[in-house]
């Protein structure tokens, strides 16, 4: 029993009478939102009760209603206690609420990527859950070690070469779940030359306009352009043949593209 909860001409029931009716403040609760109804036990004739939410700020439409509503709950968990004051003397009980934000985003495990190893790591960059909802990576095909699976931001390592891709499951409680999934495309490249020279007749970058153009090829899939930490900055629909790299800052950068059905990659240098 919380005794601060209580006030002082309840306290001294306390040390009164040989039967104290115990009070109920209900079972936990779990929901969507910041408002709740309560459900204590209702006292009887002679006697009465109260809530108490201490410093986190809920706010109770009448605080001697065993069945009333509360709001302004804190995202997260709350503790509310129920004083129930008979003439025989007074007790205390507390419920729990944990409150899940609606308002939480869907789940996003962020930008594909190309990893030219080695190093064959890469950095995640899932959507931030807002507790008490979490979120976890899972690994749906291909093969790769989680450092954390429950850090948004995680290293995942020993990527196995292609495709390698992992879930970001949100649960938002009462509020609902969702997934994503992020692809990271692993591929083995013993240096700049041997990523680019080979396919150099499919791409040029054109330093004076900035423009990264696919050359050959009958059919364009897809053409995406990564930075060198192999996130994904640049994605184009299916028949684009030119992305702009005018805003991008100086440094290297890796560009692939799906061509006739083939995967060409290329590496080139931004300067401005």
């Amino acid at each position: 029993m919380n005794l601060r909860s209580i006030p002082l001409f309840a306290l001294a029931l306390l040390t009164h009478g040989s039967v104290v009716a115990q009070a109920d403040a209900g079972l936990d609760q779990y929901i969507c939102g910041n408002s709740t109804t309560l459900q204590a036990n209702i006292p009887g004739v002679g006697e009465s009760g109260f809530w108490g939410a201490g410093s986190s700020g809920a706010v109770f439409v009448d605080a001697t209603d065993p069945l009333t509503q509360v709001s302004n709950l804190p995202y997260g968990m709350t503790e509310i206690i129920w004083g129930h004051i008979a003439p025989t003397g007074a007790s205390s009980d507390v419920v729990s609420i944990w409150a899940y934000d609606a308002a939480m985003a869907f789940a996003d495990a962020g930008p594909d990527q190309l990893i030219l190893a080695p190093p064959n790591f890469a950095y995640l960059s899932g959507s931030t859950p807002i507790a008490p909802a979490v979120c976890s990576w899972t690994v749906v095909s291909g093969t790769c070690t989680i450092t954390d699976p429950t850090d948004p931001n995680t290293i995942v390592t020993d990527l196995g070469i292609g495709w390698n891709v992992l879930n970001w499951n949100c649960d938002n409680g009462p509020c609902g779940s969702s997934t994503d999934q992020v692809t990271i495309q692993m591929m083995l490249s013993t240096g700049v030359e041997d990523a680019s020279n080979g396919q150099q007749n499919f791409f040029a970058y054109n330093t004076g306009s900035g423009e990264l153009n696919v050359l050959n090829g009958t059919t364009v899939n897809a053409f995406d352009v990564f930075e060198s930490r192999g996130r994904c900055i640049s994605s184009t629909k299916a028949g684009t043949r030119s992305i702009s790299m005018t805003d991008r800052p100086e440094g290297i950068y890796v560009a692939r593209a799906i061509v006739d059905d083939r995967s060409v990659v290329y590496r080139f240098v931004v300067t401005h």
